[in-house]
């Protein structure tokens, strides 16, 4: 097992030279200020641990990813810093080639044939967020209410809209009236 220390983007390299053609174990952390290098993502900040288990081949590469931790995102709701907890799984498969060609995203990628190393950063960039949810929301307490910013909330609260289930006939709009009629005689 291989365990590196992560203070920055440039600390997440795989030394391939003398490496046997074997399973190999590194360990990782992205923390703040790798996210924070990446200025265009949604993560703002974490700590994860990555654990690459690398397969070593004579023509390839095979590494899987197991990376877990917390990380930082903007709540849609209010706007604040939340930590949202993240885990996933996945593989990827380096080919030996001319040129390097790290295209992400494809499950293969080309390592050129006198490389010495293969910087990570960008996958597990790449992969902490295809973990995150779609929405991203603070979670909510013991009974199910948001813990959001409350400053946000009640100001959020003033500008909502309430739809009534009562309507009438007089409410529908009457250029839509013909294609109702359409929908009740079916």
């Amino acid at each position: 097992m291989f365990s590196i220390g992560m203070d920055s983007v440039n600390q997440h390299i795989i030394p391939l030279d003398g490496l046997g053609e074997t399973e190999h174990i590194f360990r990782f952390r992205a923390d703040d200020a790798f996210f924070q290098s990446y200025d265009k993502g949604e993560i703002k900040g974490g700590e994860v641990d990555v654990k690459v288990t690398l397969h070593k081949r004579k023509t390839s590469l095979l590494m899987d990813f197991d990376m877990s931790g917390t990380v930082k995102l903007t709540c849609d709701r209010c706007l604040e810093l939340y930590d949202q907890p993240i885990a996933i799984s996945d593989e990827i498969l380096v080919n030996y080639g001319d040129e390097t060609n790290f295209d992400t995203n494809s499950d293969a990628v080309t390592l050129s044939r006198d490389a010495d190393e293969i910087d990570i950063s960008e996958f597990i960039y790449e992969y902490s967020h295809f973990a995150l949810p779609i929405a991203h929301y603070h979670p909510d307490d013991a009974n199910g209410n948001p813990t959001c910013d409350p400053k946000m909330m009640e100001l959020l609260g003033k500008y909502k809209v309430e739809e009534t289930e009562e309507r009438t006939e007089d409410a529908i709009d009457p250029r839509w009236e013909a294609l109702r009629e359409l929908k009740n005689n079916k």
